[in-house]
């Protein structure tokens, strides 16, 4: 019997109970290879064009990490599907070493909260690289924090200096968003009257955003070097994955990534999201685990048991990334994360966060 969940949806013709069958049938065949696929969607679609071959099924399938897409078109469905589906069987079978379909998505949206300052700029020139690596497009996000005093004065004069904030906003984003880097980008500006920046994370769901990037003008304080208070409540609160930058470097793109994991079960499901992204970028990756003192210290023994443990249920029992795993000392996990990324030259640091209020 399989586990996976599959939803139909029909584009510009009606709904098929032996298009559902067949497609059913199929997908629980590939399901039953490749047991740790989740979800599928699939799309058919009657396209209105004079081409014979119209008929197009398109599918979506989940694992716990990246979604793997494929689709054909043909004159009949069923051919269209039985291909789609062949597609996807063959990817699994001649493709690489993480799951590695015929296309994975890493991202179709990204989201870049801005205050129009230099660290937004920043921002926004890594998402324009990241949005033309994956051909995805950006919503940038304005948050005003205008006060609810504004809102309970006399009608007229609230409306009015909400209006005046709003066409603010509208004139920085015309020069915020004329950058050379972001020609070709589909960029999408949204003005929001957030002020409690665990509001972006309920935003980045709403709107099926992939990853959100922001600046950090954090500099107080070791803590403050990896981002600002404003920058760690997203990152504390977001359930999607958050990047951030830290300033103008000349890297856009890392090619080197630390990525902290106490290896405790919960998370599995971070790991497993975070490295089809990280492989995908084909960066070095670093599989850090933080050693710290007092009553938190652990053997190597214990520390290299449970990696062992995290990383037969994180990769379904094959240890891709045995040899990247690093038990490293530190104070802090901040510290130990810090000096061992310095160490090494990262580019970035990856963590878990849980999406915690």
């Amino acid at each position: 019997r399989s586990d996976m969940t599959t939803t139909f949806q029909y584009v510009k013709m009606q709904e098929s109970e032996s298009l559902d069958m067949m497609t059913r049938t199929q997908l629980e065949k590939l399901n039953k290879k490749y047991p740790w696929l989740i979800r599928a969607t699939v799309f058919f679609k009657q396209e209105n064009t004079s081409d014979p071959a119209r008929q197009t099924c398109e599918i979506e399938l989940s694992a716990p990490g990246p979604r793997l897409y494929a689709s054909s078109t043909e004159i009949h469905f069923e051919s269209a599907m039985r291909e789609t589906i062949s597609d996807l069987n063959g990817s699994y079978a001649n493709g690489k070493k993480y799951l590695n379909p015929i296309k994975i998505i890493i991202m179709k949206k990204i989201l870049v909260p801005v205050d129009f300052s230099e660290h937004s700029e920043y921002a926004l020139e890594v998402a324009a690289a990241f949005a033309k690596a994956h051909k995805a497009e950006i919503l940038v996000l304005h948050m005003m924090g205008l006060a609810d005093s504004i809102f309970i004065k006399e009608e007229s004069q609230g409306i009015a200096e909400a209006v005046f904030h709003m066409k603010l906003a509208e004139k920085q984003f015309a020069t915020f968003l004329d950058k050379p880097f972001l020609e070709g980008i589909t960029v999408t500006e949204t003005v929001q009257n957030y002020k409690v920046f665990e509001e972006v994370n309920d935003l980045a769901l709403e709107q099926g955003i992939d990853l959100v990037i922001m600046g950090s003008h954090g500099a107080r304080g070791l803590k403050e070097e990896f981002v600002g208070s404003n920058t760690e409540r997203v990152v504390r609160t977001s359930e999607v994955p958050v990047l951030v930058v830290k300033g103008n470097e000349e890297m856009v793109l890392p090619k080197r990534v630390v990525f902290a994991c106490d290896f405790k079960k919960e998370n599995v499901k971070a790991y497993r999201t975070a490295i089809p992204f990280l492989e995908d970028l084909d960066v070095k990756i670093d599989l850090v685990y933080v050693n710290l003192p007092a009553d938190r210290f652990r053997s190597s023994k214990e520390i290299e048991e449970r990696m062992e443990a995290f990383m037969k249920i994180a990769e379904f029992g094959t240890l891709l990334h045995a040899d990247d795993l690093v038990i490293t000392n530190g104070y802090s996990i901040e510290n130990g994360l810090y000096e061992y990324a310095q160490k090494v030259g990262a580019d970035a640091l990856a963590m878990p966060t849980h999406g915690r209020r």
